[in-house]
């Protein structure tokens, strides 16, 4: 699991760790809170690739911040790639993270550069400690106090399925709510509180499984001069 603190780039971090822990399952009866947690971990070992978009809302004081970005990810390849679409000053910034080099590469546009730095240095900074040969373990809730706070019926698609909605707690001093599906158990939408205060939102659109993503289309960044700070 991850714990973040309030800014927009933890936020972000949540969002796209989240993301991988999906699952398939059949419809029936409603699981219990163990049973969903072993599906969550269960598919983030197995699933080959996928691409969504993504929206995340940051909430300040007296305004708001949202950045949309579309992420890709093969955890075959060991590759995830972030590109920044809103707003205009980040449109444009690219996010590779590698498993092989442990390194996370960003494009910035208006530097025209490319910034290198050590993932797990990245991760720790975040409040999310990067263990870069075993991803899965990001998604075993058990360490934390985990609650289903609800589960419905409903339809969407022409299909019908649960959701659940859990609570996790004992993330320093935050809570998160997530929402998911049992048609493929992605965490749809996250709400990330400290204090009780509401300090960001996530939502995920458009979600793609197992399209053979190439290390190309994932690792591919322009031809300009890499840094590291």
């Amino acid at each position: 699991m991850i714990s973040l603190k309030t800014n927009m780039v933890k936020i972000l971090l949540t969002g796209v760790l989240l993301l991988l822990s999906m699952s398939m399952t059949a419809q029936g009866e409603p699981l219990s809170l163990e049973q969903v947690l072993d599906r969550m971990e269960e598919r983030a070992l197995s699933i080959q690739d996928f691409s969504a978009g993504m929206e995340i809302t940051h909430k300040l004081e007296e305004r708001e911040q949202t950045v949309k970005a579309k992420l890709q990810a093969s955890q075959e390849l060991g590759l995830l790639r972030l590109e920044l679409e809103e707003p205009n000053v980040l449109r444009g910034q690219i996010i590779v993270v590698e498993q092989e080099t442990a390194e996370v590469k960003m494009y910035m546009p208006i530097a025209d550069q490319i910034m290198v730095r050590e993932a797990e240095e990245v991760g720790e900074e975040a409040g999310m400690p990067l263990d870069m040969q075993n991803l899965s373990s990001l998604f075993e809730f058990y360490d934390y106090d985990v609650e289903m706070k609800d589960y419905k019926q409903e339809e969407w698609n022409g299909e019908s399925g649960y959701v659940y909605v859990l609570e996790v707690t004992g993330i320093e001093e935050q809570t998160q709510v997530l929402w998911l599906r049992d048609k493929d158990w992605v965490p749809y939408q996250i709400e990330v509180y400290e204090d009780e205060r509401l300090i960001g939102t996530m939502e995920l659109k458009d979600i793609a499984f197992d399209q053979e993503l190439s290390r190309d289309e994932l690792a591919e960044l322009p031809d300009v001069r890499e840094f590291r700070p």
